[in-house]
């Protein structure tokens, strides 16, 4: 099943509404790190292009379901499964496969932005491990927060980064 995802590309975020600790100590090794709050509604219009000819196959946001590893492997092992995942040509059952986690991350309560790259609709060099996009960080993001243990020097120069980029919010 491998190739079938080897065209989408993801970002992983956390409906927590809380600070954590954890969750400051596993993304932000360097403590360089920033939360930023948003909404599934302002994700998905950042990347969505409605002028794309296969918008419907491509963009996706869906809340992680979590479950025990050895019903997610059976899952993957079971021919019909597996055969809705690369016989849909719609793209909705790749993008439910990718929202499928082991049970021992639901404590990060995610919700996944994904983009499904269509080749067949693309004139540059086919994106690797990686596909950019632009956004505007004042329509998208609602506040940012710095990981607390971070340098004031460093906070000072990322806080004005972002307001550069043209960040208004709190």
């Amino acid at each position: 099943l491998g190739g079938v995802f080897r065209n989408i590309f993801g970002q992983c975020w956390t409906t927590l509404q809380e600070e954590s600790d954890a969750m400051w100590r596993i993304y932000s090794h360097d403590k360089q790190g920033v939360r930023v709050k948003s909404s599934p509604r302002k994700l998905l219009s950042a990347i969505y292009d409605t002028t794309h000819p296969f918008r419907e196959m491509s963009f996706f946001i869906g809340q992680v379901q979590y479950a025990p590893e050895a019903e997610i492997k059976a899952w993957f092992q079971d021919a019909r499964f597996s055969a809705s995942i690369v016989l849909d040509q719609s793209g909705r059952n790749q993008a439910q496969a990718l929202l499928l986690k082991r049970l021992e991350f639901r404590h990060e309560q995610e919700v996944r932005l994904l983009y499904k790259f269509c080749a067949d609709d693309y004139s540059g060099d086919l994106p690797t491990d990686a596909f950019h996009f632009t956004i505007d960080p004042g329509a998208v993001f609602d506040e940012l927060l710095f990981d607390p243990r971070m340098a004031p020097a460093d906070f000072q120069r990322h806080a004005e980064e972002v307001r550069q980029l043209g960040f208004r919010g709190p």
